[in-house]
């Protein structure tokens, strides 16, 4: 198990902290047994993948789960729907400084840190390479 602590010589007590290294090592371990209990049947969908060709992911999806496609007009017409009207009303700007106010730089490095544990689980099953940090992980570290 992956334990993902701010300072090991000093007891960390905030509750902030407590909840964010619960949340890193649930998600490394959330990945790992995943992998471990169903091997051969997960699918990894990848948010990032998703957004830049929906179509090639909805379609791979489909037929990882031997779902029949109606035709491929119906990916189409989810690909066009994708945008949808559930989107945060925060401009880019703000969400980034929230989100650097949120994160501390240690915080952020043990983040990323989760995120290349998480990666290379993936390699080492899929025998191809994931990069699952997407684009908050490039602008948070730029």
């Amino acid at each position: 198990m992956t334990c993902y602590s701010e300072n090991t010589n000093f007891p960390d007590f905030t509750a902030s902290n407590k909840m964010f290294n619960s949340s890193l090592n649930w998600f490394t371990n959330l990945t790992n047994r995943t992998l471990q209990t169903f091997p051969g049947t997960v699918y990894p969908l990848i948010y990032e993948r998703l957004k830049e060709n929906m179509h090639e992911e909805l379609t791979e999806l489909a037929r990882f789960l031997d779902v029949p496609l109606p035709s491929a007009d119906a990916i189409k017409c989810t690909v066009l729907l994708q945008e949808g009207n559930f989107h945060r009303k925060t401009d880019a700007g703000k969400r980034l400084k929230l989100m650097r106010a949120v994160y501390t730089p240690d915080k952020l490095q043990r983040l990323r840190s989760a995120t290349r544990d998480t990666e290379q689980m993936l390699e080492r099953y899929f025998k191809r390479k994931f990069y699952v940090g997407g684009d908050r992980e490039k602008v948070l570290f730029t």
